[in-house]
């Protein structure tokens, strides 16, 4: 087997579990039982953060692996990705976990924002 259908089975693999992995989420927050506001944003975040980070996981495969791409643009490529990925985590996070009072939950989004900016600034 080819190493390109290789690394697309991967990516198709990681894109499909993520997928499933965050449609998941209500049922496996359901099998704690009563949980606090708190608890089930933290749980929340943590559970779709694993799926879009599967899925993200399996985009970044495939982007790199397609051959429309010079290999020149291969690190803007994945510079846009990772900031991405960034900001789609930053956004779940201003929904759940950074809602709660835990300081380190609110700096989160922070740190990510900045990591994001940095890597589209590199990519110009």
């Amino acid at each position: 087997m080819e190493a390109a259908t290789m690394a697309y089975i991967a990516a198709g693999l990681c894109i499909m579990w993520g997928i499933a992995h965050i449609a998941a989420t209500k049922a496996v927050l359901g099998g704690f039982g009563p949980l606090t506001i708190e608890n089930e944003r933290v749980l929340t975040m943590a559970w779709v953060g694993g799926g879009l980070t599967l899925v993200f996981i399996g985009a970044l495969v495939l982007l790199v692996t397609l051959p429309l791409f010079e290999t020149s643009s291969v690190a803007w490529l994945i510079y846009q990705a990772c900031a991405g990925m960034l900001i789609v985590s930053t956004v779940v996070m201003l929904f759940t976990a950074s809602r709660t009072p835990v300081i380190a939950m609110k700096l989160c989004p922070v740190v990510q924002i900045a990591a994001a900016v940095l890597l589209i600034l590199a990519s110009m």
